[in-house]
């Protein structure tokens, strides 16, 4: 199919409309489960990470530089499937754990911070202790 010259733009047109779709979805869904469900307490969590979303990207990016590329462990397609799942998920846990330690010292993550005072053209506290008085 990728060879085809006429289907493969339509074919990449639908994988991206797809693609679309199953985001849309799964933000609905996560917002369904945690307002109209007993859910809640299992998707709270999530809040941490969440609220760093800029700073996990750009960090999943490097760790990925690192692991994968041949600047850092050269691991790319010498792992199988499930490593790789693993290794996922492990990169997610690290993660929550640093976005959950960041967040109970500071209001915003580093990269939302720099985003937030260059958006409004104007320097915001960072510690939580500074927006609280303490």
């Amino acid at each position: 199919m990728y060879r085809n010259e006429i289907a493969r733009p339509i074919f990449f047109k639908i994988m991206y409309l797809s693609d679309l779709a199953f985001g849309l979805f799964y933000l609905w869904l996560l917002a369904y489960l945690y307002y109209f469900t007993s859910w809640k307490k299992l998707i709270k969590p999530f809040k941490y990470p969440g609220k760093m979303a800029l700073t996990n990207y750009i960090l999943q990016s490097v760790i990925g530089l690192f692991l994968f590329s041949s600047i850092g462990l050269g691991w790319y397609e010498k792992l199988s499937p499930v490593q790789t799942f693993l290794l996922a998920i492990g990169v997610f846990i690290f993660q929550w754990f640093y976005s959950k330690l960041w967040l109970s010292y500071f209001q915003y993550g580093p990269l939302e911070w720099l985003w937030r005072c260059f958006t409004y053209q104007k320097f915001f506290p960072i510690k939580k202790n500074q927006i609280e008085g303490k």
